[in-house]
């Protein structure tokens, strides 16, 4: 779906004070987003002793089913203001002067106004509507996983195109040894953590994905269109997203972490990785407009009448036609769909173990599975990413 600009020409996007206002925006929506991420955190651990005291629930008494009420209420809350921002942004026909870009752009402290009104009201909903929230929530995290699978493979070659522009092999060598040895390192600890006598599937899960990993790597150091550096990365992926599935592995017996509060460092981990993730992802966003400060100094017809003359008109053109891709309601959904990931990363994917509660029924199951299958669509998009241009012959693949 393409989006122009406003004014007079419908094929233009924002210039001057409109790019600024988009930038300026686009910040603070992650900034919004980094905040009330960090508020779950606050309420998962410490929520219990004040918000918990005027929150209208059931789990007054267990302080842990309390903290992740506190935070699915919260989660709730953001994801449907960005849910409701990507909504009233659909079809939005340029970035100049529609509404829906005015609504993205103006008045923002009245955002956070709704925002913060909204919280509040999902503090006097009952318990029902939360608890049904928390259980769909690990499945609108696969949603979420999937879509970063397709963002991450494009930052990962966009990256390795970007060390091999500038010939400078120091970071990629340093990059490269770290991401590898952090896989090797990580399937040592997961096969110490989750792979116990007994725990066969644990076993066969990490012993088949670390295989994967090190034929990812061989083949990408042997193939002219692949890159080891790209290999080593989606590798560590892979590892994370391979320990994050067993983590939530709700079997004392299989996994070394069940009930202890060390899992609370990983949960972090995966926080943190979350709220970078989201915040490049705004900032990438933002930074397509960069191209479109250039100014023109010619009209599109003239560029190719002299040799050279326009050479800058013609990169401008050409690039804002590709920064016509941007689209606001996708911005804010991908926000939503974080939010709710967020969600399950704050509070281990549910791993109270709450007699009380009852999103917390099968909790273990069904989060190791989403992660674990995350784990294998990214192993099927690069192995596509591999054999492509041995089966696509007739097909160039840049």
């Amino acid at each position: 779906m393409e989006y122009g600009g406003g004014g007079g020409d419908s094929s233009s996007g924002p210039t001057g004070d409109r790019a600024m206002y988009l930038k300026r925006a686009n910040i603070f929506y992650a900034i919004v987003f980094i905040v009330f991420a960090i508020l779950m955190y606050i309420l998962r651990y410490t929520g219990k002793d004040w918000l918990g005291k005027i929150v209208k629930t059931d789990f007054k008494n267990d302080a842990n089913a309390l903290g992740e009420q506190l935070v699915g209420r919260t989660s709730f809350a953001l994801a449907l203001w960005f849910l409701i921002h990507s909504i009233l942004c659909l079809c939005n026909k340029n970035l100049t002067d529609s509404y829906q870009f005015f609504f993205h752009t103006q008045w923002l402290s009245i955002h956070v106004v709704v925002l913060i009104a909204m919280w509040i009201a999902c503090w006097f909903i009952p318990d029902a509507l939360f608890s049904v929230y928390l259980k769909a929530a690990m499945y609108i995290s696969l949603i979420y996983l999937v879509i970063q699978i397709l963002i991450l493979l494009d930052f990962f070659h966009e990256l390795n195109e970007y060390f091999v522009e500038k010939e400078n092999m120091a970071w990629p060598i340093t990059i490269l040894v770290i991401l590898s040895v952090g896989t090797v390192v990580g399937y040592g600890v997961c096969y110490w953590l989750f792979g116990k006598k007994g725990c066969n599937a644990n076993i066969g899960i990490l012993t088949v994905n670390l295989i994967v990993c090190i034929i990812f790597w061989a083949v990408s150091a042997f193939m002219e269109h692949l890159s080891v550096l790209t290999a080593s990365m989606i590798d560590a992926y892979v590892t994370y997203l391979t320990c994050m599935g067993l983590f939530c592995e709700g079997d004392a017996n299989c996994n070394r972490l069940a009930g202890s509060t060390s899992s609370i460092w990983l949960s972090i981990v995966a926080s943190l990785f979350t709220l970078c993730w989201a915040g490049y992802s705004a900032f990438t966003s933002t930074y397509k407009y960069q191209i479109l400060s250039c100014g023109c100094c010619c009209e599109e017809g003239e560029c190719c009448q002299e040799e050279g003359a326009c050479h800058n008109c013609c990169n401008c053109l050409e690039q804002d036609e590709e920064a016509k891709q941007f689209s606001l309601s996708f911005f804010h959904i991908l926000f939503a769909l974080a939010s709710v990931y967020v969600s399950m990363v704050t509070t281990s994917w549910l791993s109270s173990h709450s007699e009380k509660a009852s999103w917390v029924v099968d909790r273990g199951y069904i989060a190791k599975w989403v992660n674990i299958a995350v784990s294998y669509a990214v192993i099927l998009l690069y192995t596509w990413v591999i054999i492509a241009p041995l089966v696509c012959t007739d097909r160039e693949f840049d």
